[in-house]
């Protein structure tokens, strides 16, 4: 198989991201990663329907990235979506003005979502973060929308896709500035339901993909200014997500907008990021996450998209 530069792009609940890759059997080099906040999916778990303002930032961003990619060499482009645009009543408003420009978009079920996020997130391994053969690799995708988990070994042996993502709990219980503890208790009680539906898992290694969970590394580890090499293969304990929960929490959102290695956009869904991640480690029993870089974009590229 000849070397391929290629191009996914991720319209994502929170934000839109590009990789564009030399793609080589079984694993890709990045070359050029981008995204832009264009909050797709705000209002949407209250009015079921994706508000116009939102589509055509979306769009917008879609089309910026569209033409970086083919600028830097990439011979084809692939265009998935997730929770938002799967979830949403009026998906073809989004849909049909990609199709006019003329773009496919594959719209990912959530299992598909979680299977790529874990083809991805494994591709991405080196060779020291290679787990032993006691128990499954486990990758945690903590979206905007919706959170993914996959497992297995060399291949998945089981997904699971929860409608709660960190835009939507924010929006759904973590509505004060900066949002209050009982707040953040009810909201930790309603994740702990929700994740009654992940089985019995024994992770050898856990992986957290998503940039909520990549902002969180890099302002815990000072990865200032953020680099992806960096944040790739670092890791955050238990006690140090907990940590960072509180610590955001007690933050009015204009000062956590100010912190250094986070994107001004995304410090109002960090405290429900940590959230998500925490409780899901306690409801594994996972004491410490590796984070990667390489995720849903990857295995689009390294596994390929169909219709």
């Amino acid at each position: 198989m000849a070397v391929m530069r290629l191009a996914a792009i991720d319209v994502g609940t929170n934000s839109v991201r590009l990789l564009v890759a030399e793609v080589f059997p079984g694993r890709i080099q990045p070359l050029y990663q981008a995204q832009v906040i264009t909050r797709l999916g705000e209002g949407l778990a209250r009015s079921g329907l994706l508000r116009s303002s939102a589509i055509i930032r979306t769009v917008e961003a879609v089309d910026s990235f569209v033409e970086e990619a083919r600028a830097r060499g990439a011979v084809e482009v692939h265009v998935v979506a997730t929770q938002a645009v799967r979830e949403a009543a009026n998906r073809e408003e989004v849909l049909a003005a990609l199709r006019e420009r003329g773009l496919r978009v594959w719209v990912l079920s959530g299992e598909e979502e979680a299977t790529l996020g874990f083809l991805g997130a494994t591709a991405g391994l080196s060779p020291r973060e290679e787990p032993p053969s006691a128990g499954p690799v486990l990758v945690i995708d903590v979206g905007g929308g919706s959170t993914e988990l996959a497992w297995g070994g060399e291949k998945v042996e089981g997904v699971v896709s929860l409608p709660v993502g960190a835009v939507r709990l924010t929006e759904e219980f973590l509505t004060s500035d900066p949002p209050s503890p009982p707040e953040i208790t009810a909201a930790r009680n309603h994740l702990l339901e929700v994740f009654r539906a992940i089985p019995s898992l024994h992770p050898s290694l856990a992986i957290g993909t998503g940039g909520t969970l990549t902002a969180l590394s890099a302002f815990h580890h000072r990865i200032i200014p953020y680099t992806p090499e960096r944040v790739h293969g670092s890791s955050l304990s238990r006690e140090e997500i907990e940590h960072l929960l509180w610590q955001l929490a007690s933050i009015p959102l204009e000062e956590r907008r100010k912190l250094p290695a986070i994107q001004p956009e995304r410090a109002d869904i960090l405290v429900a990021g940590a959230l998500l991640c925490g409780t899901i480690m306690d409801s594994l029993s996972i004491r410490r996450i590796t984070v990667s870089e390489a995720d849903l974009l990857w295995g689009i590229l390294v596994h390929g998209v169909t219709q």
